[in-house]
């Protein structure tokens, strides 16, 4: 009787050993392929395995016979020039704003234009109080519940580009940088 039962008992640890050993691999493949996963979407794994390298050489390759290809019936060729831009910093912007309460709030901003050229820096120079009566202007306008959050912080740069654009028309200005943001 002895017998059979040490018999069931290494019949019952067999297969638990079996499930353990089984839940680990399963376990381990999870692990490794999520991590892979990770790596994967994050692009670290391009620059682990030197990818990055080869698709640029690829792409340098391809791109100097797909420009020659490229090249349209008037001699003109399709591939784009970096232009640099030129940047104009505006005076600190300091003005009160519109409060429901009674209590006065301010803001306090430093503001840099940045522009597609040269030219257009110059001509933004030329044409500043006029940019900045319009900054003023707007800014006067908010409450302090309307620059909550980069919500906020999006409108304004979006709003304060339009006005700029429409200071200098034709001409347009690329965006507006906020530097420095103080709303107290």
């Amino acid at each position: 009787m002895s017998e059979s039962k040490e018999q069931q008992l290494d019949d019952d640890e067999a297969p638990k050993k079996g499930k353990k050993g089984l839940i680990i691999i399963v376990l381990a493949v999870v692990l490794l392929g999520g991590g892979g996963a990770g790596l994967f979407f994050s692009g670290m794994l391009d620059s682990l395995i030197g990818k990055d390298k080869k698709v640029a050489e690829a792409t340098d390759g391809d791109a100097s016979s797909d420009s020659e290809q490229a090249a349209d019936g008037n001699g003109t060729d399709a591939k784009k020039e970096k232009v640099p831009v030129a940047f104009l910093e505006l005076p600190e912007v300091v003005a009160n704003l519109q409060s429901s309460t009674g209590g006065s709030s301010f803001i306090k901003a430093k503001i840099t234009i940045e522009a597609p050229s040269e030219e257009i820096r110059v001509q933004l120079e030329k044409n500043q109080p006029i940019i900045m009566d319009a900054i003023n202007t707007y800014v006067r306008e908010l409450r302090p519940n309307d620059l909550k959050g980069s919500a906020g912080t999006f409108l304004l740069q979006e709003e304060l580009t339009m006005r700029v654009n429409k200071a200098i028309h034709p001409n347009e200005i690329n965006k507006i940088l906020i530097e420095q943001l103080l709303i107290q």
